[in-house]
């Protein structure tokens, strides 16, 4: 079927950006790569999210390094409409994690957006302390907090301007003022991952 205008335009730049690969290890960068045809991935480069005033956090690597504090990416999204990348970033137990906003570039590079006045919109502050994993529901992005246990809901309907939009805490016992991972055998609220479904949010 023939299309034409914005509705073409968009379907072109969609599948222009299918070929870009964005990726978050537990550090304080979002890998950037290209996938090509056969399957193969070719690194180009890399973002850090790294708060300025975090940069001296740690001197230490690896689970040292998390324990301490230090800003990790443990979950990357892309906006539906391809033209956004979210990173959630954790600060471990030492305070909530931060949800950071990119512009995708055509060429698949990013960009940390300025928000200016609203900066506090593209650097949004979260809840809930670990972000692990996030599905999406429409424009809606639901976000799982490990240490705390908590569940938090963002309004992608803005693109580069995310917005808190519900929240909920699991049911169940956490130890008085401390947020940690839980020992062999113990029973915990930690939310690992989530599924959505219409009507449903399973965690």
């Amino acid at each position: 079927r023939r299309t034409s205008g914005p509705r073409c335009r968009r379907q072109l730049r969609a599948m222009t950006r299918s070929a870009f690969i964005y990726c978050g290890t537990e550090s304080a960068s979002v890998l950037t790569g290209i996938l090509a045809d056969d399957g193969t991935i070719r690194h180009t480069g890399s973002l850090s999210v790294a708060p300025e005033s975090d940069a001296f956090v740690s001197s230490a690597a690896g689970f040292s390094a998390k324990l301490s504090g230090a800003p990790r990416v443990e979950w990357v999204t892309a906006h539906p409409s391809g033209t956004w990348l979210y990173s959630f970033v954790s600060f471990w137990d030492k305070r909530p994690g931060i949800l950071r906003t990119h512009a995708i570039a055509d060429d698949g590079e990013l960009t940390e957006v300025d928000g200016g006045e609203e900066e506090a919109s593209c650097h949004l502050k979260m809840r809930g302390y670990q972000p692990c994993h996030a599905v999406w529901q429409g424009t809606l992005c639901a976000c799982a907090h490990y240490l705390s246990g908590d569940i938090e809901v963002f309004d992608m309907s803005a693109g580069g301007s995310p917005r808190n939009a519900a929240f909920a805490r699991l049911p169940g016992k956490r130890r008085q003022g401390k947020f940690e991972a839980p020992a062999f055998g113990e029973i915990a609220p930690h939310c690992h991952g989530l599924a959505a479904c219409p009507g449903w949010l399973v965690c």
